[in-house]
Protein backbone atom coordinates (compact mmCIF):
# COMPACT_ATOMS: atom_id res chain seq x y z
CA UNK A 1 0.00 0.00 0.00
CA UNK A 2 1.18 3.20 -0.53
CA UNK A 3 -0.20 6.72 -0.80
CA UNK A 4 0.03 9.03 -3.74
CA UNK A 5 2.79 12.31 -3.43
CA UNK A 6 -0.39 14.89 -2.79
CA UNK A 7 -2.12 12.49 -0.87
CA UNK A 8 -5.10 12.19 -2.86
CA UNK A 9 -5.16 8.14 -3.80
CA UNK A 10 -4.19 5.25 -2.36
CA UNK A 11 -2.46 2.44 -4.73
CA UNK A 12 -3.30 -1.31 -2.46
CA UNK A 13 -1.70 -4.45 -3.98
CA UNK A 14 -3.91 -7.50 -2.71
CA UNK A 15 -2.90 -11.46 -3.00
CA UNK A 16 -6.32 -13.00 -3.58
CA UNK A 17 -4.89 -16.26 -4.26
CA UNK A 18 -1.96 -16.64 -1.98
CA UNK A 19 0.30 -17.33 -4.90
CA UNK A 20 1.71 -13.92 -4.75
CA UNK A 21 -0.20 -12.91 -7.73
CA UNK A 22 -1.61 -9.30 -6.81
CA UNK A 23 -4.41 -7.16 -7.76
CA UNK A 24 -3.14 -3.68 -7.45
CA UNK A 25 -6.49 -0.40 -7.15
CA UNK A 26 -6.55 2.47 -6.04
CA UNK A 27 -8.94 4.46 -3.97
CA UNK A 28 -9.81 8.19 -4.09
CA UNK A 29 -9.20 9.45 -0.38
CA UNK A 30 -11.36 12.29 -0.54
CA UNK A 31 -14.29 10.56 -1.71
CA UNK A 32 -13.45 6.86 -0.49
CA UNK A 33 -14.63 5.44 -3.67
CA UNK A 34 -12.86 3.02 -5.62
CA UNK A 35 -11.32 3.25 -8.90
CA UNK A 36 -12.37 1.00 -11.88
CA UNK A 37 -9.44 -0.32 -12.63
CA UNK A 38 -7.79 -3.41 -11.47
CA UNK A 39 -4.11 -4.39 -12.61
CA UNK A 40 -3.78 -7.96 -12.56
CA UNK A 41 -1.05 -10.15 -12.23
CA UNK A 42 1.17 -7.59 -11.01
CA UNK A 43 4.14 -7.82 -8.10
CA UNK A 44 3.78 -5.86 -5.08
CA UNK A 45 6.34 -3.68 -6.05
CA UNK A 46 5.18 -0.70 -7.55
CA UNK A 47 5.63 3.37 -7.48
CA UNK A 48 4.49 6.44 -8.08
CA UNK A 49 5.61 9.41 -10.50
CA UNK A 50 5.58 12.65 -8.98
CA UNK A 51 2.66 14.19 -10.51
CA UNK A 52 0.00 11.52 -8.42
CA UNK A 53 -1.41 10.25 -11.40
CA UNK A 54 1.01 7.89 -12.62
CA UNK A 55 2.16 4.46 -11.22
CA UNK A 56 4.92 2.32 -12.09
CA UNK A 57 4.35 -1.32 -11.61
CA UNK A 58 5.89 -4.59 -12.59
CA UNK A 59 3.82 -7.32 -14.26
CA UNK A 60 4.76 -11.00 -13.54
CA UNK A 61 4.99 -13.72 -16.37
CA UNK A 62 1.70 -15.51 -16.74
CA UNK A 63 3.10 -19.09 -16.30
CA UNK A 64 6.46 -19.25 -13.88
CA UNK A 65 5.34 -15.73 -11.59
CA UNK A 66 8.70 -14.37 -13.06
CA UNK A 67 8.35 -10.66 -12.15
CA UNK A 68 9.61 -9.35 -15.61
CA UNK A 69 7.73 -6.14 -17.29
CA UNK A 70 7.45 -3.16 -15.94
CA UNK A 71 4.51 -0.60 -17.23
CA UNK A 72 3.33 2.87 -16.69
CA UNK A 73 -0.41 3.40 -15.56
CA UNK A 74 -2.39 6.23 -15.31
CA UNK A 75 -4.91 6.24 -12.79
CA UNK A 76 -8.50 6.48 -13.99
CA UNK A 77 -7.55 4.36 -17.37
CA UNK A 78 -8.19 1.25 -18.64
CA UNK A 79 -5.12 -1.48 -18.05
CA UNK A 80 -5.22 -2.19 -21.89
CA UNK A 81 -3.94 1.65 -22.38
CA UNK A 82 -0.71 0.97 -20.16
CA UNK A 83 2.81 1.66 -21.25
CA UNK A 84 5.61 -0.96 -21.50
CA UNK A 85 8.60 0.89 -19.62
CA UNK A 86 11.24 -2.30 -19.53
CA UNK A 87 11.16 -5.88 -20.60
CA UNK A 88 13.65 -8.13 -18.96
CA UNK A 89 13.79 -11.39 -21.56
CA UNK A 90 16.82 -12.88 -19.71
CA UNK A 91 14.48 -15.94 -17.40
CA UNK A 92 17.66 -15.83 -15.07
CA UNK A 93 16.93 -12.37 -14.22
CA UNK A 94 14.05 -10.73 -12.27
CA UNK A 95 13.19 -7.18 -11.76
CA UNK A 96 12.45 -4.81 -9.35
CA UNK A 97 11.80 -0.78 -8.51
CA UNK A 98 12.89 1.88 -6.52
CA UNK A 99 12.55 5.73 -6.66
CA UNK A 100 15.76 7.69 -6.48
CA UNK A 101 16.52 9.81 -2.91
CA UNK A 102 16.42 12.93 -5.23
CA UNK A 103 12.38 11.70 -5.68
CA UNK A 104 13.12 12.39 -9.79
CA UNK A 105 13.87 9.13 -11.11
CA UNK A 106 12.36 5.23 -10.74
CA UNK A 107 15.13 2.82 -10.65
CA UNK A 108 14.27 -0.29 -12.54
CA UNK A 109 16.66 -3.36 -11.20
CA UNK A 110 17.05 -6.34 -13.37
CA UNK A 111 18.86 -8.74 -10.60
CA UNK A 112 20.56 -12.29 -11.44
CA UNK A 113 22.26 -13.77 -8.24
CA UNK A 114 25.54 -12.57 -8.85
CA UNK A 115 25.22 -10.01 -11.54
CA UNK A 116 22.56 -6.24 -11.54
CA UNK A 117 21.73 -4.16 -14.13
CA UNK A 118 19.70 -1.18 -13.54
CA UNK A 119 17.63 1.43 -16.23
CA UNK A 120 16.10 4.76 -15.37
CA UNK A 121 13.20 6.51 -16.21
CA UNK A 122 12.17 10.40 -14.92
CA UNK A 123 9.32 10.48 -12.78
CA UNK A 124 8.15 13.14 -14.41
CA UNK A 125 7.45 13.01 -18.11
CA UNK A 126 5.72 9.87 -19.27
CA UNK A 127 6.69 8.55 -23.00
CA UNK A 128 9.99 8.85 -22.27
CA UNK A 129 12.03 4.98 -22.44
CA UNK A 130 13.93 4.24 -20.13
CA UNK A 131 17.88 4.54 -20.14
CA UNK A 132 19.93 1.15 -19.21
CA UNK A 133 22.58 1.15 -16.97
CA UNK A 134 25.04 -1.26 -16.12
CA UNK A 135 27.09 -2.35 -12.57
CA UNK A 136 29.57 -4.36 -12.44
CA UNK A 137 29.76 -7.76 -10.80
Amino acid sequence: MAVSPDNAIMALAEDYLSRRQYGLRFRNLESGNWYPEMLDNVSPDFIWANDSETVYYIKKHGTTLHPFQVWRHTVGTASTSDELVYEEKDETFYVSLHKTTSKHYVIIFPRQRHHDRGAATGCRAAGRPAAVLYAAP
